[in-house]
């Protein structure tokens, strides 16, 4: 009797051992699904189409930080990094001064000047050209587009933390911060553009905003179509988070963030740009004519 019993108690603790194996197999599976379910899940949403219909938040969050990282650095170097026509006006100026005989000369803004004008022509380049490669809609693409642009205003914002806050500017380190600066506002402008927004347009030059928000035949009515409505608000409210973004920068510059604490914020901000594109709605994807306007 002694030995069947025996037996079964040995045979017991194995049977058990496979009931633990069998659920681990289980779970494991259950794990690995899961995660194999999330990465499809965020593959599928980088691979969305987004409108700018749907985008008014984010483009209204662009607006805001060029009036930010512009009102930054034209506090402590004149040099605009996003508003180009000043540059290429002030740089003809420029020129000028070195033609005239006894014209004052100003090398270093020279200088600054061209590398603003030149690196943000390339960084609206090279956004258009990996946009025409991965989709200048597609939700993945515009958020690691900010992604980007935000690295290379952490660039600028190091170089300027490794320099006392009071140094006035020099050739020496200002020029590397105009060039990433620059390159990050040319991503930003040839990313909203591509999305054919007709009231934040590149989310960097408002002069045509301005002269469409004078010209709408219907400013002054509070009673209109949906549509309409939504035009003309959205161009006001894209003025309306640049002036605001260049109001915070100044009450950067008079805290003790400071222009460099400002910039650093500048560069946090552009990553929740990223965030904010990856969450925006999902919209239609832009048509090739609307992406050649």
């Amino acid at each position: 009797m002694d030995g069947p019993v025996q037996n079964a108690e040995a045979t017991t603790p194995s049977t058990f051992n496979v009931h633990d194996d069998t659920k681990s197999n289980d779970q494991a599976e259950s794990t690995t699904s899961e995660k194999v379910g999330l990465f499809q899940s965020i593959r599928q949403r980088a691979t969305d189409s987004i409108s700018h219909e749907d985008s008014t938040i984010p483009l209204a969050w662009q607006a805001l930080l060029t009036g930010l990282v512009d009102a930054l650095i034209y506090s402590r170097s004149q040099i605009w990094t996003g508003f180009q026509t000043g540059n290429m006006v002030q740089f003809s100026q420029n020129i000028a001064q070195f033609i005239l005989p006894n014209a004052e000369k100003f090398p270093l803004l020279t200088l600054e000047r061209s590398l603003s004008v030149s690196s943000f022509i390339c960084g609206s380049f090279l956004g258009g050209k990996l946009g025409d490669r991965f989709g200048h809609s597609k939700r993945g693409w515009v958020a690691f587009s900010a992604f980007i642009q935000s690295c290379l205003l952490f660039g600028a914002a190091i170089m300027l933390l490794c320099k006392p806050e009071d140094m006035l500017p020099t050739i020496h380190y200002w020029p590397p911060i105009i060039v990433m600066t620059s390159l990050s506002m040319g991503m930003q402008s040839v990313s909203a553009q591509k999305l054919s927004s007709p009231a934040f347009a590149t989310t960097v030059a408002f002069t045509a905003t301005l002269t469409q928000i004078a010209s709408d035949p219907f400013l002054f009515h509070l009673s209109l179509a949906p549509v309409e409505k939504a035009r003309r608000d959205r161009r006001m409210f894209g003025i309306f988070m640049l002036c605001t973004g260049a109001g915070i920068a100044e009450c950067f510059l008079y805290s003790r963030a400071g222009l460099r604490g400002g910039m650093t914020i500048a560069a946090s901000f552009k990553m929740v740009q990223a965030i904010l594109w990856f969450t925006a709605p999902r919209g239609q994807p832009v048509t090739a004519n609307a992406q050649k306007k």
